[in-house]
């Protein structure tokens, strides 16, 4: 509580990564929202979406996540990607195909 929106993503990115960032322009706000079987709404995830830039540390993966690593464009068909990532990639221009 308390905590802006700003400085919530820098210490999620560190939490999450291990790495120091400085973020820039707000790029997009994405409601993600699950149903259940029966219609009803199971989850609502906010999205907010920055670009960052590192500035220190190191990668490496969290205690939720198998791996951490940096990849190249080419590579992002490799990976098994969320569908709202996948719309973020397309509107900065790096998903040329739909979602």
């Amino acid at each position: 509580m308390g905590e802006k929106i700003r400085e919530a993503a820098v210490r999620e990115v560190q939490e999450e990564t291990g790495l120091e960032v400085e973020i820039g322009e707000l790029l997009d706000v994405i409601d993600k929202i699950v149903y259940d079987e029966a219609d009803r709404i199971k989850y609502h995830f906010v999205i907010v979406d920055f670009p960052a830039v590192p500035k220190g540390g190191t990668v490496k993966a969290s205690s939720d996540a198998l791996e951490a690593k940096w990849v190249r464009r080419e590579e992002f068909r490799q990976y098994p990607l969320t569908e709202t990532f996948k719309l973020l990639l397309k509107k900065i221009g790096l998903w040329n195909e739909e979602p």
